[in-house]
């Protein structure tokens, strides 16, 4: 059963938190959703982690979802770690010592990767689905400009994104379902742009900081995010236990393709690997 909840937060906007809890889980796991979506979009996803007996905890980054803040506005990215840590540190007070994972999708996956690198948190591991490390479509020159004069002068400058939700996944249902959802966004501010867009190198740059057990997963049809880039990262990371698998042919939204069910089964293969008590 899945509970919410909304925290205050001093000097910060609210967080609206949700939960698909355990009474005895073997581990934990902290999502963080990407851009423009919400906690809420992942519901079987969390159905599937609970099967495999992890209590499961997301969380809507500020800006999105039913989460304070001005829709899809970052002053800057480190305040999405604060949110992050913020939420992990809720996920640790529940723990009785079980092995805790960090998951993120997308921009999820930056904020997951970066927060790694910066606070080397003791996590048993971190799961990357389709990470934003790179963007697939090369920005024009004057609209990369204009995005980075309105960053420093209206930094809260609602601009298209130019996301074609048709290229999210082959189910068409994911399209129709965020088109009529009320906590989706399609619009980004300029400040994000410049934010997420500034941080990718610095992501590629300290991958070598990532130590702990990676898992990343790639859609091999990606049109939203640089494939290329991700693996680079992979490449590039410290972590002495990771593994990459790629998804021909899918989409973004690899949780969310008509062939979830696989990609959702190597997830839990992978969890359940580095879990000891799911381990034979």
């Amino acid at each position: 059963m899945v509970t919410t909840r909304t925290l205050p937060r001093e000097g910060a906007p609210n967080q609206f938190q949700r939960r698909w809890a355990l009474d005895n889980p073997g581990g934990r796991i902290l999502l963080v959703h990407g851009f423009g979506e919400h906690s809420g979009r992942y519901d079987h996803v969390a159905a599937c982690l609970n099967d495999l007996g992890l209590d499961v905890s997301a969380f809507d980054l500020r800006g999105h979802g039913e989460s304070g803040g001005k829709r899809v506005f970052v002053q800057r990215f480190q305040d999405y770690l604060e949110d992050t840590r913020y939420a992990l540190e809720g996920v640790v007070r529940e723990s009785r010592g079980e092995p805790i994972f960090l998951l993120g999708h997308s921009m999820g996956g930056q904020i997951a990767a970066r927060f790694v690198q910066q606070y080397q948190p003791p996590l048993s591991g971190l799961i990357l689905s389709s990470p934003a490390f790179g963007f697939a479509v090369q920005v024009p020159l004057w609209k990369a400009l204009a995005g980075r004069f309105f960053s420093a002068v209206y930094p809260s400058l609602a601009l298209p994104s130019g996301l074609d939700r048709d290229l999210l996944s082959h189910d068409p249902r994911v399209a129709k379902d965020l088109a009529i959802d009320p906590h989706a966004q399609l619009n980004a501010t300029a400040r994000w742009y410049t934010e997420c867009l500034d941080v990718q190198p610095k992501l590629l740059e300290d991958a070598p900081g990532v130590k702990i057990s990676l898992l990343c997963m790639l859609a091999g049809a990606d049109e939203i995010t640089r494939i290329e880039a991700s693996r680079a990262f992979f490449k590039a990371a410290g972590s002495q236990d990771k593994q990459c698998l790629e998804y021909p042919g899918l989409y973004h939204e690899i949780f969310n393709e008509l062939e979830r069910d696989k990609v959702l089964a190597d997830l839990c293969t992978w969890l359940g690997e580095h879990i000891p008590s799911t381990q034979g």
